[in-house]
């Protein structure tokens, strides 16, 4: 394009004019695929998944109008531009180099490509060396910030074509788990992650795939190789149990599927997280969330013959050990942090009012009222050292809002619950 037909070139360096931005596609790795061609007709919306990129579209337009390029080269143009972009309805046949990805469109319109990116045969190199020598690339690449180059590849792999053999597979599987467990750079998430539709995608053993193969002699085997992944020892399941849960979800009402797991053996799966994860908690923590949120999976609930709805599932054995285990050692911070101030609290006289959230962490108690039993229970008292600080001084304040379910004026005494209201208003000046 650039050295024969330069003018196509310049006009398509111009993005702005004729590069439409998808914003939809924002999750899995759909959130990669996000420039197609501009249509000519802005208000036609029907999808460019199917047919000719070029087609229709205003960059076609535009070299016609400049009257250079007779009929042959324009089907050169458009098979060049088809090529690129290749719209497609399925991701895994867009091809690593599409401009449809948005993160190539420069690519094409520089000289030298960076050295931050990963080439073809960089990525070759990975997938042909061992499990250990692909995790010294990944730690290299995570140091130097060249992990998204090396996802674009690793999305495009597709296990039964592209892998050979059962112990290729294997490795491709835990470099897979082994990225995803990384360690995020967001302050709001525990993992770096990998798409949960892709990575199901290939532990999945449809239609007996992966023992047509001749990887795998039986179910069986496939499981134990599986349960190894998920059971490895380590200090946090975080990318893990996120994954599992999503599995969970995906199995819907369906309760023939084995792998990795079933349900019932996900539940138990969700346990030995908790009971490993949770002795780290030190207060309410990054690891108290984590392990809260293990007390609770989506399920499904029949509502008719051919409707079903959400419904979110508590782990029972969990959900005592919370309550039980961790809640009584953190249980002063705990309370503090169930204070709730209204919005723009401090602003003014009329903005001092305090309550209880609704969602996280009373859920787990269902209701205020359970709330209140439990904090009264010999259960609970029986299980934190006295004097019981804070507990009485918030047994009446729960009460009092339990009593009204709305924001209530109370002068607390507490200092944590003090600094905490005082930091809202500080924050509010």
């Amino acid at each position: 394009m650039k050295f024969s037909y330069y003018d196509v070139y310049r006009l398509l360096f111009n993005k702005e004019a004729y590069i439409d931005i998808n914003n939809d596609n924002s999750t899995n790795n759909y959130k990669y695929t996000h420039y197609n061609l501009r249509k000519q007709n802005r208000n036609d919306t029907s999808s460019l998944s199917f047919g000719s990129a070029f087609e229709n579209s205003l960059l076609k337009a535009d070299i016609i109008s400049l009257n250079v390029f007779s009929d042959i080269d324009l089907k050169i143009i458009s098979l060049i531009c088809d090529e690129i972009f290749n719209p497609t309805s399925r991701i895994n046949n867009t091809d690593r180099n599409s401009l449809t990805y948005g993160h190539n469109y420069y690519h094409y319109f520089e000289d030298e490509i960076s050295e931050s990116e990963i080439s073809n045969a960089e990525f070759n190199h990975f997938m042909e060396v061992s499990y250990r020598k692909k995790k010294d690339i990944v730690d290299k690449a995570y140091v130097e910030d060249r992990l998204f180059g090396f996802l674009l590849f690793i999305y495009k792999i597709e296990i039964y074509k592209d892998i050979k053999s059962k112990t290729d597979y294997e490795d491709f599987i835990r470099i897979l788990f082994y990225i995803g467990s990384l360690e995020s750079r967001s302050e709001y998430l525990n993992y770096h992650g990998i798409d949960f539709k892709f990575l199901e995608n290939n532990i999945s053993n449809y239609r007996n795939i992966l023992i047509k193969k001749s990887w795998y002699k039986d179910e069986s085997e496939i499981r134990a190789f599986f349960r190894s992944l998920f059971y490895k020892a380590k200090n946090f399941y975080y990318f893990e149990t996120s994954f599992i849960k999503y599995v969970y979800d995906e199995h819907a009402t369906r309760s023939d599927s084995n792998i990795p797991f079933s349900k019932h053996e996900i539940e138990d799966y969700l346990i030995y997280c908790f009971e490993n994860d949770s002795k780290s908690i030190k207060g309410i923590d990054k690891n108290f969330r984590h392990c809260y949120n293990l007390c609770f999976i989506r399920d499904w609930q029949q509502e008719s013959l051919s409707s079903w709805k959400p419904v979110e599932k508590t782990i029972k054995k969990n959900k005592e050990d919370l309550l039980y285990k961790i809640i009584p050692k953190v249980y002063k911070e705990f309370l503090v942090y169930c204070v709730t101030a209204q919005d723009l609290y401090g602003t003014d006289n009329d903005s001092l009012k305090v309550g209880l959230s609704n969602d996280y962490p009373i859920k787990i108690f269902g209701s205020y009222d359970n709330l209140i039993q439990y904090l009264e229970s010999d259960d609970f008292r029986d299980k934190i050292e006295s004097p019981f600080e804070f507990l009485d001084e918030f047994l009446v304040f729960a009460r009092e809002v339990n009593a009204t379910k709305k924001y209530v004026y109370f002068e607390f005494k507490y200092p944590p619950v003090l600094n905490k209201l005082n930091a809202l208003k500080r924050n509010h000046l």
